[in-house]
């Protein structure tokens, strides 16, 4: 029997949202974070984790500085090495644009709504 606090310290990949930095993101006009734009609900798909499958380092930048009450600011700390992730607990709703900062033209958003 699973713990209530189990999604707070994910043990499985079923547990995570995520979104893909695909190969080949790098490159202007191509795929970058997929899904681009998703909808993620609170208490079942709001522990997302981005994972970068390129070949280059990125970053997950809010548009504008976005704190969570629970998890606190939003956005990687530095870069997110190839085969790398970067994870955030989502508690509160909200609408996040986010871009990587070497290479502003990937840009996404996430909606995070009451389930």
């Amino acid at each position: 029997m699973k713990h209530p606090y189990d999604a707070l310290t994910p043990d499985c990949e079923e547990e995570f949202f995520l979104i893909e930095i695909v190969p080949g993101a790098v490159i202007d006009g191509n795929e970058n974070y997929v899904p681009n734009d998703p909808t993620v609900l609170l208490t079942f798909t709001n522990n997302v984790r981005w994972i970068n499958n390129d070949d280059t380092a990125h970053t997950v930048t809010p548009d504008h500085r976005y704190a969570d009450g629970y998890s606190g600011d939003f956005g990687s700390p530095g870069v997110v090495k190839p085969g790398d992730t970067y994870e955030f607990l989502f508690t509160e709703p909200t609408v996040l644009h986010y871009f990587c900062q070497p290479h502003p033209w990937m840009k996404g958003e996430i909606t995070v709504e009451k389930s």
